[in-house]
């Protein structure tokens, strides 16, 4: 080996460390930013006050994974 081939491996493992590092920083953040939402939420339950499972309060919707509802534009000629 001489001295180029040398050079071009170190790149080589260089960019390779680079590369893995930016991935491990993004995993990082969205390991931090999934537990500043899960410290979010039981601080909210917490201050909500103690609800059964699957009763929602007063002030709130339940809302589940699978809920979604449409808004539906209304029309212009129609009056509440």
């Amino acid at each position: 080996m001489d001295l180029g081939d040398i050079m071009v491996h170190l790149a080589g493992l260089g960019l390779l460390a680079m590369a893995g590092l930016a991935l491990g920083l993004v995993c990082l953040i969205g390991l931090l930013l999934s537990g500043i939402v899960a410290l979010g939420n039981l601080a909210r339950r917490r201050r909500s006050g103690d609800h059964e499972d699957g009763d929602a309060g007063p002030d709130e919707e339940q809302v589940t994974l699978a809920a979604f509802r449409w808004e539906t534009a209304q029309d212009p000629g129609t009056s509440q």
